[in-house]
C-alpha cells in the first residue's frame, strides 16, 4: 500500500466524487465559458458563477467580483503579492517556513522596489494542545471529540477512566497502531516545565481543572488558556482563578460582519506592554 505524504503540495488520491466530476467536465464542458451562447458554454459559465458565489458567501465578500479563480495557489500568491502597494519604505515580514511561491516572489519584489524583507526565524517556543476530561476527572490531550481516529478504541474520552485510556494505544497519521499512550495534561506540563510555553487552544470547559494542574506542577506562568468568548463572561465564570493565569481571548469572524478590511504591508510598531489579558 502506498502512503502519500506530499498532500501539502497536491492532494492524492483524489476523492472518487472529484475524479468523476472532473471526468464529466473534461468530456462535456471543456469549452470557452463566458464567451459563447451555446448550451455547453452557458452550463460551464453557470458552474463558474455558482462557485464564485459560494466562495463570496463563505468569505463574506462584497460580491462575486472579489473572487478570482487562478490555476494554482502559486499563481494566486504572485497576483496578490505583486498587487500590493510596496515601496522602498515598506518592511515585509515573512517566516522561515514560507513556500517558494512566497519567498521567491518577495525576493523578486525586493529587488524591484528596494523594500526590506525580514525573515522571522523558526523558534519552537510554544506548544499548542487541546484538552478533554476522562470519566474519573483527569485532563488528557485530545483534539477530536472522540478517540475513534487517533486511538485504538472508540467513543468519547469521558466514557473511559484514565486507566482504561492508558490501556489503549495511539494511532499514527496513517491510522496504524503505535506503542504510545495518551498523555495527560499533568505529564505534558511536567515535561515542558522550564522549557516552552503551552497554549491550550481547546480546553476552556476545564479552566479551573487546568489551573489546579498548573499549580501542582508549578507551571502557571508557562500556560496560555484561550477561548472565543467575551472577556466579561470568562471573568464571571472563572474569576477566582482568571487573574492567576495567562488568558488569551480569541477573535472570531462571525457571519454578517461583512468583509474584512483591506490590509497592506507597513513597518511594524512595537506592541504596547499590558498586564491584562493577551490581545
Amino acid at each position: 500500500m502506498m502512503i502519500y505524504l506530499d498532500n501539502a503540495a497536491t492532494s492524492f488520491p483524489r476523492p472518487e466524487a472529484v475524479c468523476a466530476e472532473m471526468d464529466r467536465v473534461n468530456r462535456t464542458l471543456s469549452v470557452n465559458a463566458g464567451r459563447g451562447g451555446y448550451k455547453a458554454a452557458r452550463e460551464a459559465s453557470e458552474i463558474i458563477y455558482d462557485t464564485k458565489k459560494k466562495l463570496a458567501e463563505l468569505f463574506h465578500c462584497t460580491g462575486k467580483a472579489d473572487v478570482v479563480l487562478t490555476p494554482s495557489v502559486t499563481q494566486a500568491f504572485n497576483q496578490v503579492l505583486n498587487g500590493l502597494d510596496i515601496s522602498e519604505n515598506t518592511v515585509v515580514y515573512i517566516t522561515a517556513y514560507e513556500h517558494n511561491a512566497i519567498a521567491r516572489t518577495m525576493e523578486s519584489i525586493r529587488q524591484r522596489t528596494g523594500c526590506t524583507v525580514c525573515i522571522i526565524p523558526m523558534e519552537e517556543k510554544t506548544l499548542e494542545i487541546d484538552l478533554k476530561k476522562t470519566k474519573d476527572g483527569h485532563l488528557v490531550l485530545m483534539h477530536d471529540k472522540t478517540i475513534n481516529r487517533t486511538m485504538t478504541g472508540t467513543g468519547s474520552p469521558d466514557e473511559y477512566t484514565l486507566a482504561e485510556l492508558k490501556a489503549m494505544r495511539l494511532r499514527n497519521g496513517a491510522g496504524i497502531k503505535t506503542r504510545h499512550q495518551i498523555p495527560t495534561f499533568e505529564e505534558v506540563m511536567n515535561l515542558c516545565k522550564g522549557k516552552i510555553m503551552v497554549n491550550v487552544d481547546k480546553g476552556y470547559d476545564y479552566f479551573k481543572d487546568a489551573y489546579e494542574v498548573l499549580k501542582k506542577t508549578g507551571t502557571v506562568d508557562q500556560c496560555i488558556m484561550k477561548a472565543s468568548l467575551p472577556y466579561e463572561r470568562v471573568k464571571a465564570e472563572n474569576g477566582e482563578v482568571l487573574d492567576k493565569m495567562i488568558f488569551m481571548p480569541a477573535s472570531v469572524l462571525r457571519q454578517g460582519h461583512g468583509p474584512c478590511p483591506p490590509h497592506s504591508f507597513a513597518p511594524a510598531r512595537p506592541a504596547p506592554r499590558s498586564r491584562g489579558p493577551v490581545p
